[in-house]
């Protein structure tokens, strides 16, 4: 069974979890950001205030249809990472679905999407984990640095 996620969180939990084809493209992944990431931001930080949203330089997110999704919502300011770089990127998050999901429970794809789901949710009732991973941002940059954009222990 293969299915994708795209997942957005920030320093106190998780925002949203969305379902994707295995091998997202630029337009579904601003059909995500129109309807998932938008709504879910009014919700939590008010309509239209300012927010920084991470994503790295992979093509989905460099295209003209993605940049100019940005450009209509201009209260959305990007803070652009390096391509698909580990280092900053919350991989612990994935990681702990991982761990925590239960394959036994799963014998298609949509069970494989409700259980993820459930996993998701469980997770974020731990706000701890999302303090502790944006609290160890300083950290990482500076690793980077320090490895001149190399690989580092995160």
């Amino acid at each position: 069974m293969t299915a994708g996620f795209w997942g957005c969180v920030y320093g106190e939990g998780h925002l949203c979890l969305v379902p994707t084809a295995p091998r997202m493209n630029a337009a579904e992944y601003v059909r995500i950001l129109e309807e998932n990431l938008v709504p879910r931001v009014a919700e939590v930080f008010g309509e239209e205030e300012d927010f920084y949203f991470v994503q790295d330089n992979a093509p989905i997110h460099t295209v003209r249809v993605t940049q100019e999704f940005f450009t209509r919502h201009p209260w959305i300011h990007l803070i652009l990472w390096p391509r698909c770089s580990p280092d900053f990127n919350y991989i612990e998050i994935w990681g702990l679905m991982v761990k925590e999901r239960d394959p036994r429970r799963e014998r298609n794809a949509d069970q494989l999407r409700a259980h993820v789901m459930e996993v998701w949710e469980t997770i974020g009732r731990r706000p701890n984990i999302f303090r502790n991973l944006a609290a160890s941002m300083p950290r990482r940059w500076l690793a980077v640095i320090e490895a001149e954009g190399g690989a580092t222990k995160y």
